[in-house]
């Protein structure tokens, strides 16, 4: 039986009741962490920890702190998977700058410092649509970042959760960490705080803090990005695993909401899953960045109603997975389509909603629209990544190597690097204590030609390089 809540919900924070042994470290604003990192505000949470941005008083710089629940089980698993992919993909993904464990209330706590987010990208999708110049970028380094994943042995697992690029951080302004605390509060705001109460109004105990802290808003939004703010870290690789390395997840095992859950895990539940389900949540997220609403619907429908949204958008299942589709179709549908109860579901097919949902609302907008060879090319993309057999999707260096990236999205991913490595450069010039990554490791291209970070002009650098992929600023570029 379910224990029922001790104290009054709170909108927007962490299940409070959460906070027990076993559980949530209480932290809150102005503690001190492994006596060198100053709580500053709350950057986010999640089921299996919370995230704090705090001051690292050593190196003067600003951190990401994610501390996750005692009895979690990762035992910094996540981090090796960071440490593992940041040793190659550099910048794409965030790099583990210090780990070390917690003693609290609840119990002890693995703890890792990573560079700070502004944002993800969902929020500043919630404030306008990108221009179609910063959509392009966007996607582009976002295909290059799982390219990179996918070419070390691991898949994500969870790129399109909740059908939230909420996996997609985006980097702080060069300088950030030139900011005080006092400077930063008076800037973003002091920390927005709730007092927790029980509701048998007792005491509360030390296994939970005295208020709980709404998350920082860092976001900006997308109609007001310029090329220089597209730099992003693919995030949250706690459901990734990876299968050259023996390790193996079943598709009845995702966690994904059925609605950008690949259509395997439902209808082959007990086959493993493989990097071709990344590309389809991938496709998803894609779709969003340059439409900015979603291609599928909420995820609260049935089995049935998703797996006929699919059909209506595109087209009918394999052959191999018809009879499993007819079981399901008898349980809530009649055989023309139309619901048991009687109400008719009807969804667009992909091109349709290209119409209405991209080319639409880009116009009236105003942020610029695909015109025919790129919307085809798009839209031809999109087909074959959101193929029903796994198989038959491109792998992520396929997609990069398709036509809509080459013709359409690499000029504005490669100009937005270059905008991005211009203002670090121009930053660290106004604030001497502020360093910038090597040219070697801001340097890489694959084997599609696409430049994936960019190589700095060397004789405005050659006094200010640091020799890692994330620098001295928690800066990435």
């Amino acid at each position: 039986m379910a224990e029922m809540p001790q104290y009054h919900y709170i909108e927007g924070v962490e299940n409070l009741d959460g906070y027990k042994p076993g559980g949530y470290h209480p932290v809150g604003p102005g503690e001190i962490l492994k006596e060198r990192y100053c709580i500053v505000d709350k950057l986010g949470s999640g089921g299996y920890a919370t995230v704090w941005l705090a001051r690292d008083t050593n190196e003067g710089r600003y951190v990401a702190l994610k501390i996750a629940l005692a009895d979690c089980g990762v035992s910094g698993r996540e981090s090796k998977i960071l440490q593992a992919l940041s040793s190659t993909a550099g910048t794409a993904v965030p790099a583990i700058i210090d780990e070390f464990e917690v003693q609290g209330p609840n119990g002890t706590h693995f703890v890792y410092a990573m560079p700070p987010a502004q944002c993800d990208l969902e929020s500043g999708m919630g404030m306008g649509m990108f221009q179609l110049k910063i959509a392009r970028a966007i996607c582009g380094r976002l295909i290059a970042a799982v390219d990179m994943s996918h070419s070390q042995g691991y898949v994500h697992g969870g790129l399109s959760k909740d059908l939230r690029p909420s996996n997609v951080l985006l980097m702080p302004f060069p300088g950030f960490d030139e900011l005080s605390i006092d400077q930063f509060h008076e800037k973003y705001g002091m920390p927005e705080t709730i007092p927790i109460e029980r509701f048998d109004g007792k005491p509360l105990s030390p296994h939970v803090p005295k208020e709980a802290v709404e998350a920082l808003d860092m976001s900006m939004p997308a109609n007001e990005f310029e090329l220089c703010d597209t730099a992003i870290l693919l995030s949250d690789f706690g459901e990734s695993f990876s299968p050259s390395a023996g390790e193996s997840r079943l598709g009845q095992d995702s966690h994904t909401p059925g609605n950008v859950r690949p259509p395997e895990c439902s209808l082959d539940p007990t086959s493993p899953m493989s990097t071709a389900a990344d590309i389809w949540q991938l496709g998803l997220a894609l779709w969003k960045v340059v439409a900015l609403r979603p291609l599928t619907s909420t995820g609260f429908g049935s089995p049935a109603e998703i797996i006929k949204e699919l059909i209506d958008m595109l087209g009918p299942l394999p052959p191999a997975w018809r009879d499993s589709w007819e079981d399901m179709l008898s349980k809530y549908f009649e055989k023309t389509g139309r619901r048991l109860d009687g109400a008719r579901m009807y969804w667009s097919s992909l091109e349709d909603a290209y119409e209405g949902c991209v080319e639409k609302h880009r116009a009236r907008l105003q942020v610029g629209t695909l015109d025919d060879a790129e919307r085809k090319a798009f839209l031809d993309l999109m087909r074959r990544m959101l193929a029903y057999l796994p198989e038959e999707r491109p792998s992520a260096q396929e997609v990069l190597q398709s036509d809509w990236v080459v013709k359409w999205v690499k000029p504005d991913m490669e100009q937005s690097i270059q905008e991005t490595w211009r203002l670090v450069v121009a930053s660290a010039k106004e604030c001497p204590d502020v360093t910038v990554a090597t040219a070697t490791e801001l340097c890489d291209s694959d084997d599609s030609g696409i430049c994936l970070s960019l190589d700095p002009p060397m004789t405005e650098t050659s006094d200010l390089h640091n020799g890692s992929g994330a620098s001295d600023s928690g800066v990435s570029v």
